[in-house]
């Protein structure tokens, strides 16, 4: 892979988007998940103690439409931003085990969005969540989404 003004490219610098047929595009949230189950969420100014190790992986509604579409087998490719940071590395590494198309995600500088989502034992959720450089909006590179059947 290389780089051109951030999007990354295959060699010659041609973007695979933007040459490539994909069954779906996804457009937006990437974020980094931490992830804790503890017995019953706090109350204000209380503790709840950790039941289990801490578990990390990609999230974001357009990531995880993208990741769970690359595992039905559809030719998927995502929008968006990641940060310079480690856990930029861990999503676009994640995408691409999935087989998801990250050629037009961009590196910014700055942090990643993340969330740490808290889960208690009757599966109800808090999130507190830190948008990073998702909140930077860019200018589409023109005609991605016009050679494309869906985007969520």
């Amino acid at each position: 892979m290389n780089s051109l003004r951030g999007v990354e490219t295959l060699k010659g610098g041609r973007a695979p988007l933007m040459g490539m047929k994909l069954d779906l595009v996804c457009m937006g949230h990437i974020l980094y998940d931490v992830r804790c189950y503890v017995d019953h969420l706090p109350k204000p100014d209380k503790t709840a103690l950790i039941q289990s190790p801490i578990e990390t992986s990609g999230g974001g509604s357009a990531a995880n439409v993208a990741v769970n579409s690359a595992m039905l087998g559809m030719k998927a490719g995502i929008i968006g931003n990641v940060g310079s940071d480690h856990q930029g590395d861990f999503l676009l590494s994640n995408f691409r085990k999935f087989g998801v198309d990250v050629s037009q995600v961009k590196r910014m500088r700055g942090n990643s969005g993340t969330a740490i989502v808290v889960v208690d034992k009757s599966a109800e959720v808090e999130v507190i969540e830190s948008v990073g450089v998702r909140k930077r909006r860019e200018r589409l590179m023109n005609g991605i989404l016009q050679m494309q059947d869906f985007c969520t």
